[in-house]
Formats: structure tokens, C-alpha cells, sequence
């Protein structure tokens, strides 16, 4: 198949829904051309998508690598197996007849049905006497399986429960293709039941074909999170080529449109090729933010998540360096992008946001903001802030990744105008163990973790235009009548106390309860 057609089927495909792609695929005339040459990824979106047995049309269509990587990327969390997702696939191929199912497990690394076999059977080595010793022999011999020269007995396990299940049956059936050698070693295994050694096997070799999906090495991942000057990055103008870059199927059905924002309408402005080249960056970039974050590569859920941080954070970065370039925005984002790649401008957006976790980080520590380490006396605008900023991965007060710098900008003065409170109330950090070690009985508050950095604010002003300069104190209801004619009417003070001069009606301000 040339490449023309398969642009022309891949475009054909991409318009289709979902539910109808693995129809429109089985059907058409040269899906025995076109199905293998579709990336894993998109088989496992779609089965992902529809539930795995409705992709059992395209199975006889499928490479060994594809069925290979659906088990990679549907049958493991990570370090763990998934005996019941492996399962599905079983039998999926078995119900496809036996010659499938030879393919589907000739495709797989023998330690992935191994795992799926611990549990499952128990196996008996022959003795000298040419019997199995730890056979009991209520064991009935449909329940039985023996290895072609008879040195192992394998027993199903639960068999009076499994008397109709053939998908342990067949897959025994299968080992018997295997050379001697190499039947006699897997059986040995699981006689011992060394579930351990044959998890890290099938765990390393699958993370090698996993990287040759695009999912990197875990240290190449992070380093997309390193700290980097905004200078150096602006100075990194090097793009390297990918080494497993989308295909022209795989980025159609894989890329994900995004917001009407700098970034696709960027995109948009650019010469297709510049705008392929990037749109596949930004699928990679995806992989290694999913493997940064310790998601497996097959969640499908956490995929979409780190697209959207990835996409967004690729937008604050671009927005950086076409604001410093100038004129007209898009076009020079468009520019921006034929000169940077994606990582690159993620790494960008990252440091860019990295002043704002920092302060974030010394206001969340500071004692001043409250006590313990929960910022209590800060008002719940900037603790909700600092929340965010303070997660594994920076959001904006609203939960969504940072994507603009107006955003940005407005945080960082939500931070600035705390932080500027903060030292107008208590210059040194030591001042604030005044006011642990004050007496509260008979105020409006009872202890100091129910005040505000606002009403220690304002208590403090007020005791200013008292005079007393003694320190921090609950103000008398003597003093009130005085302090609404000394406080401006027009500042906060003064429209504070221009209700009721009650304590109980003026919240935050810290007050004696009597005269």
C-alpha cells in the first residue's frame, strides 16, 4: 500500500465515530494492507473506547506487534498483571479459532501467559519412580494435563468450577509446540511458582517495546521538569528529531484538536509540514509526561490528562516568546513554533510558573500566615491558590493547568499582595509569638487559629489611631466610639465600624466581648 493511499484511508477513517471505525476497518477491501500498518495506540484508543471485544473483527488483520502491544498496554498497572484484562484477550482470540489463538500467543513473550497460569494450575514434577508424588489422586484426568515426554503433570485448579472453561486447556495445548528445552524451563517455573522472576522479565521486556511505542525511559521523562533558566531555554533553538514519531495514521487518529487557543491557532498559520512535525512533538511529549508521572502508558484517562496539561503548558510558553517577538500574536506564534520544538517550550511554561510555586511554597511555611502549616490566617483566595500551586503538577485557582500568561500574572499578584500584608503586619517572623502567647478568654476569639491576617490587620491600624503602641491586644469596647471618629469613613476600618458598635458584629476585627 503506497503512501497516498493510506493518507486517503487514514482521512476517511478519522471522520468516522468511533463505534464505526472497527466496521468501516473489517470490512473494507484492502484491510488486510491497511489494519496492520495502524499504529497500537489507535487500536488500544479504540478498544478502550468501544471495550476490547468489539475490536474481535480486525484481530485476524492484526501484526504479531499489535497483538503484542494491546496485551502491553491493556494488561499491566504498571509493575502488576492483570490476569482478568490478559483474560479478555484469551478469549477473544480463542473464540477466533485455534489457528488465531496460536498467533495471538505466539506473538507474546512466554512469561505473560505464565503469570496468567500462577494461580490458576499447580504443577507436578515426575519422581524416579515415574510418578507425581504430590498428585492427589481424587484429581480426575480431564483436570489434567501432561507435557509431551511426561516429566510434568499440570493440574488445573478449581477444575469442578472450570469444567467448561477452555481458554487454561488451549493455552496448555499451545505449550506443547515448544521446544523440549524450553517447555521443560517454563514448566519448572511455574512448579515453583516464581511469580516474582517472571513479572520483572515480562516487565522488562515490555518496558523496551513500550519506548519503541514512544513511552521514554523514566529518567529522560523528568527531565522535562528540570529547572532551566528562561534564558537558556530561549537559547535552546536545537530540535532533535523523534525517534519513534507518530505516523501519518497514528497522528490523525491519535492528535487531539484542543481549545480555540495561541497554540491551534498557531498551528493553524503554520506550513503543514512545520505544523505535522510539531503536532507529532506534542503526542510524544504527552507519552513522556505520562511516564514523568509514574501513569502507566496504557491509561487512557491519565493520557488524556497530562494532554491537556502538556497542551496547555506548551500555550504559556509559546505565549511567552511570541509576546517578546511581537506583532501580530498569531503569526508569531506560528514562528515561534517552526523554530522551538514542543519541549522546549513546555520546558518554558514549567520554569515560567516555577517563581509562583516557590513563594507559594515560602508563604505556605511562613509562620506569620497562621499557625501549623495550613496558612490559616491567610483568606481563602490565596490558601486556595497556594493549594493548587502546591500540587505535584501547578493548576490555576480553577483546577485547570496554567495556560496563559494573564493567568500567571494574576496569580503572582495574588501572591505579592499577601506576601505585602504579611511583612506590613508582622516585619520580622518572630512577631507573631506575641500574639501565640496572648490572652483570649473573653474576646472574639478563643484561640489564635481562628483569626484572619486581615482582622490582625485592621486590629492592628485600630490600635494605631488609639495610640497604643504597646503591641498586639483585643481592642476594649470602651475604645470603639473613639475609633469610629479617628477612622477615615471611606477605608475599610471606618466602614467597618459605621454599623453597630457591637463586637459580635465586627468580625474580624479582635475585640473584648464586655466592657
Amino acid at each position: 500500500m503506497n503512501d497516498l493511499t493510506m493518507v486517503s484511508l487514514t482521512q476517511q477513517l478519522q471522520h468516522l465515530r468511533p463505534e464505526e471505525r472497527v466496521d468501516w476497518l473489517a470490512n473494507h477491501p484492502q484491510a488486510a494492507a491497511f489494519v496492520p500498518q495502524l499504529s497500537p495506540l489507535v487500536l488500544h484508543r479504540l478498544a478502550h473506547d468501544l471495550g476490547g471485544q468489539e475490536l474481535a473483527p480486525l484481530l485476524p488483520f492484526c501484526s504479531d506487534d499489535q497483538m503484542r502491544s494491546l496485551v502491553d498496554l491493556s494488561a499491566w498497572e504498571q509493575h502488576d498483571f492483570q490476569s482478568e484484562a490478559f483474560e479478555g484477550w484469551l478469549m477473544l482470540n480463542l473464540q477466533g479459532g485455534g489457528r488465531q489463538l496460536d498467533r495471538f500467543l505466539a506473538a507474546l513473550d512466554p512469561e505473560q501467559y505464565l503469570l496468567y497460569l500462577v494461580g490458576r494450575v499447580r504443577v507436578h514434577e515426575i519422581d524416579e519412580d515415574e510418578r507425581y508424588p504430590t498428585l492427589a489422586n481424587a484429581v480426575p484426568g480431564d483436570a489434567l494435563w501432561f507435557s509431551p515426554d511426561r516429566r510434568f503433570c499440570v493440574e488445573i485448579l478449581h477444575w469442578e468450577k472450570q469444567r467448561d472453561d477452555e481458554s487454561i486447556r488451549s493455552l496448555l495445548h499451545h505449550l506443547e509446540g515448544r521446544n523440549a528445552w524450553e517447555l521443560s524451563r517454563l514448566l519448572a517455573a511455574l512448579a515453583w511458582e516464581l511469580e516474582g522472576p517472571l513479572s520483572e522479565e515480562s516487565t522488562r521486556l515490555r518496558r523496551a517495546r513500550l519506548e519503541e511505542l514512544g513511552f521514554p525511559p523514566l529518567d529522560e521523562a523528568q527531565a522535562l521538569y528540570a529547572p532551566a533558566s528562561l534564558e537558556f531555554l530561549v537559547a535552546s533553538r536545537r530540535r532533535e528529531p523523534l525517534s519513534t514519531a507518530p505516523d501519518e495514521a497514528g497522528l490523525a487518529l491519535l492528535g487531539r484538536p484542543g481549545p480555540q487557543d495561541l497554540l491551534r491557532h498557531g498551528l493553524e498559520a503554520m506550513v503543514p509540514e512545520a505544523a505535522q512535525m510539531l503536532r507529532s512533538e506534542l503526542i510524544y511529549l504527552a507519552n513522556r509526561a505520562l511516564v514523568a508521572d509514574a501513569c502507566d502508558p496504557g491509561d487512557q484517562e491519565a493520557l488524556h490528562t497530562q494532554t491537556r496539561r502538556v497542551r496547555a503548558t506548551v500555550t504559556l510558553g509559546l505565549e511567552f516568546l511570541a509576546r517578546k517577538q511581537g506583532g501580530d500574536l498569531t503569526m508569531a506564534a506560528a514562528q515561534v513554533m517552526e523554530r522551538y520544538a514542543a519541549a522546549t517550550l513546555f520546558r518554558l511554561g514549567v520554569n515560567l510558573v516555577r517563581p509562583l510555586v516557590e513563594m507559594a511554597r515560602r508563604l505556605r511555611q511562613d509562620p506569620r500566615s497562621g499557625p501549623d502549616s495550613e496558612a490559616l490566617w491567610l483568606g481563602a483566595t490565596a490558601r486556595g491558590l497556594m493549594d493548587q500551586l502546591l500540587q505535584p503538577r501547578p493548576l490555576a485557582p480553577n483546577g485547570e493547568p496554567i495556560a496563559d500568561l494573564a493567568t500567571m500574572t494574576k496569580m503572582g499578584q495574588t501572591l505579592e499582595a499577601t506576601l505585602s500584608l504579611i511583612v506590613s503586619v508582622f516585619p520580622e517572623p518572630s512577631g507573631v509569638q506575641e500574639l501565640y502567647n496572648a490572652e483570649f478568654e473573653g474576646s472574639t476569639f478563643s484561640r489564635p487559629e481562628e483569626m484572619s491576617l486581615e482582622g490582625i490587620a485592621r486590629t492592628k491600624e485600630a490600635l494605631e489611631l488609639l495610640g497604643d503602641s504597646g503591641g498586639l491586644r483585643p481592642l476594649r469596647v470602651s475604645e470603639l466610639q473613639a475609633l469610629r471618629e479617628k477612622a477615615p469613613s471611606d477605608e475599610a476600618l471606618g466602614l467597618l465600624l459605621s454599623g453597630p458598635l457591637e463586637p459580635r458584629f465586627l468580625y474580624p476585627l479582635w475585640c473584648e466581648l464586655e466592657a
